[in-house]
């Protein structure tokens, strides 16, 4: 995973670092992702990586609990700001599952963040904690937009999807050096 000592240092230049507030990019991201869900309501959600709550204010309209963690605690600030009613905790995808059970888990642009080993672990069927959390009808949404609107414009402030990226595999739709793909 990538270190926690990464995302304290991007909230401590900006209480919103990618612009999650302000970029049409996220805007749709989050449309589209509330779309997608099979359900119109859900008993109990699970998002990591919430950043300032964005996305979790948006599921609790259709949750009736949503537990949502981040890696540092700045943006949690924000984050209950947007969803009181939500539950926030410090932590990361694989180790720090909350306990309970979930009918829905949003994996909204985490997973390039997490190593290979830590992207397995999470995703491996059999051996998941995701599986042990599972709730019956579990719906898994990982969600990351591409498309010729989504693209990295010279001038535009560079962010996670583009900070690093191997500009052979950039040009192909993405990817990290050492062979992570952003998902």
């Amino acid at each position: 995973m990538t270190q926690p000592e990464y995302f304290e240092q991007m909230y401590e230049s900006s209480r919103d670092p990618w612009a999650l507030a302000e970029r049409v990019y996220e805007r749709r991201k989050y449309d589209v992702t509330m779309a997608s869900l099979p359900r119109q309501t859900y008993r109990r959600a699970f998002e990591p990586g919430c950043s300032i709550g964005l996305l979790t204010a948006r599921l609790m309209a259709r949750c009736d609990d949503v537990v949502a963690i981040d890696p540092v605690t700045s943006p949690l600030v924000d984050a209950k700001l947007r969803a009181p009613d939500a539950t926030f905790a410090q932590g990361a995808i694989p180790h720090d599952w909350p306990s309970g059970t979930f009918d829905l888990i949003v994996l909204s642009e985490v997973m390039y963040y997490l190593s290979a080993e830590d992207r397995r672990t999470t995703l491996r069927p059999r051996t998941s904690v995701a599986r042990a959390r599972r709730a019956p009808g579990l719906r898994p949404l990982a969600s990351r937009l591409r498309g010729r609107s989504l693209q990295w414009r010279p001038g535009a402030p560079r962010d996670a999807r583009t900070a690093g990226l191997d500009p052979r595999r950039r040009a192909r739709g993405g990817g990290l050096p050492g062979g992570g793909v952003p998902t």
